[in-house]
């Protein structure tokens, strides 16, 4: 069995105001090359994205799209301390030109919204959630979403006014 090492940690009581600031200020200046390095790898991959579409390829699946556009509304912040940082150690900062938006998904537009077509599939029956879902979409209303049928089932929830519950999971549309 391996020894364990003994803790070298320091009390923060024990380190002088001095200290104190020298490593929050270590661990700044290496926070913000670790985002600066970060950005300039985001930018790296939505470069090689846009070659690949160029070339008729689709770019991969991101992992956590999520996490990029959870960052995109800090960078901006923290891209002004980075500056102010290299503009404390003499650098000067270099602007990134603009990458040109890649395309989205294109969303179907509809005739009506989902809680006028599920009135017209409605009116006068008694269905199941799942039933709904699928008869509107037979009706002709578009979509993409893969989890349609929480859609239309949190719709006829929210919409009490247009829709009645007969039971557990069966609906029906009101009389106008």
């Amino acid at each position: 069995m391996p020894r364990k090492k003994k803790s070298t940690a320091v009390s923060i009581h024990d380190l002088s105001i001095e200290e104190l600031n020298e490593e929050i200020e270590r661990r700044h200046e290496e926070a913000v090359a670790l985002e600066e390095e970060r950005a300039e790898l985001i930018e790296r991959i939505d470069e090689i994205d846009a070659m690949l579409d160029e070339l008729g390829s689709a770019p991969p699946a991101k992992k956590s799209s999520s996490n990029r556009s959870r960052t995109k509304g800090r960078n901006h912040s923290k891209k002004k301390t980075a500056k102010k940082t290299a503009a404390r150690a003499g650098r000067t900062t270099t602007k990134k030109k603009p990458t040109k938006p890649r395309g989205s998904r294109k969303r179907h537009r509809n005739d009506t919204n989902l809680v006028e077509a599920l009135r017209s599939v409605l009116s006068g029956t008694t269905m199941g959630v799942s039933e709904v879902a699928e008869a509107v979409q037979v009706a002709g209303y578009k979509t993409t979403s893969p989890n349609f049928r929480t859609i239309v089932n949190q719709t006829l929830i929210k919409h009490t006014d247009v829709f009645t519950k007969k039971s557990r999971g069966q609906y029906t549309a009101k009389k106008k």
